[in-house]
């Protein structure tokens, strides 16, 4: 590793340390803590109105999916009394940049005639999110234990860890169980790729929503995002953390992947996207045995449970908008596979 690519005066480090904490608690919990291989420099068209896939649902008493030419989706069906109603669904990338904007027609119309909003967690969760993760931070040190970060860093690793956080900071974080660091750190590199969660799909519609008066539900509890974060015994957040810290190696590079995987998202091709995503969630889970796992929790279950909830949506009637993470709706066990196999 050259290590003055990453070398921080202390009030660069500082800034940094503030940037990625807060980075932590805005948008940590809706992305996934393994950084995913990912780099390819096309750019954004202009939104296009183009005629959507119609996928028939093999019965004809269940709703249909559209798909349109980008991560948007429309699912037509009816409500308990046999009146006419619809989910729309908004793929998001929850770290994005200024081409993701405009929004393309059809999303614009169907927020218009939307009368429920859906995003991954509540309004009222997210009012209380920020103190969620500061407390589950809390419950988290290590002080008065027989653990220590100390112990099961390398030599080298600590010195990664402290160029690039300072000593202050390293010294104040390996007192906390592996994931605590390993959230600074992967959130280090994102913001080093000059993605932003506020400008992504889901803070546009949060403060969109917020400005025009409409309360917005959530798919998961605020229990479920905050774990996410924690995931794993010990020895599991070390193995993740272990891997994190590797990436400061070729820095350029983890950030060239992780900019392939928006620059994918970008061109609306669902099926390029899956692709990448799902080619490389093989690969870490023939490596790692315990990503699997992991991808249960992160995918698998939250995607039956939305769609039991989206199903009730339609059950509910009127217009529901939904906006969370593309990846859910991707994929042999995406959020659709659940409600329409």
């Amino acid at each position: 590793m050259k290590s003055q690519k990453i070398k921080m005066n202390k009030s660069a480090q500082k800034f940094m340390y503030n940037t990625v904490r807060k980075s932590l608690l805005l948008c940590l919990s809706l992305t996934p803590l393994f950084i995913l291989t990912f780099s390819c420099k096309s750019t954004k068209q202009a939104p296009q109105t183009v005629e959507p896939e119609i996928i028939e649902s093999p019965l004809p008493a269940l709703p249909t999916l559209k798909k349109y030419d980008s991560m948007f989706w429309e699912i037509d069906g009816s409500d308990k009394n046999g009146e006419k109603s619809k989910v729309y669904i908004a793929g998001t990338y929850h770290l994005s940049d200024e081409r993701s904007f405009p929004l393309s027609e059809e999303i614009e119309n169907a927020w218009n005639e939307s009368d429920r909003f859906v995003c991954e967690l509540s309004e009222a969760d997210w009012d209380v999110f920020q103190a969620a993760v500061d407390k589950k931070v809390n419950e988290s040190i290590i002080l008065g234990t027989d653990k220590s970060l100390v112990d099961e860093l390398s030599p080298n690793e600590l010195m990664i860890v402290s160029t690039l956080l300072g000593e202050e900071q390293t010294a104040s974080l390996i007192c906390y169980e592996p994931w605590v660091l390993n959230s600074i750190l992967s959130t280090l590199i994102m913001s080093l790729t000059g993605l932003d969660f506020t400008k992504s799909y889901d803070y546009y519609f949060i403060q969109k929503a917020k400005s025009e008066g409409k309360s917005f539900e959530g798919l998961d509890s605020l229990e479920t995002q905050v774990n996410l974060n924690s995931y794993g015994d010990w020895e599991t957040q070390l193995q993740i953390l272990h891997q994190t810290i590797s990436s400061f190696e070729d820095l350029q590079a983890a950030i060239d992947e992780i900019n392939l995987f928006y620059e994918a998202y970008l061109s609306g091709d669902a099926e390029n996207f899956e692709k990448l995503y799902f080619d490389d969630i093989k690969k870490s889970m023939e490596e790692e045995p315990y990503y699997e796992d992991y991808i249960r929790e992160l995918l698998d279950k939250r995607n039956e449970l939305w769609a039991k909830k989206i199903a009730g949506y339609l059950e509910e009637g009127g217009s529901t908008f939904v906006f969370a993470g593309c990846a859910h709706f991707i994929g042999e066990n995406s959020v659709f596979n659940y409600m329409f196999d």
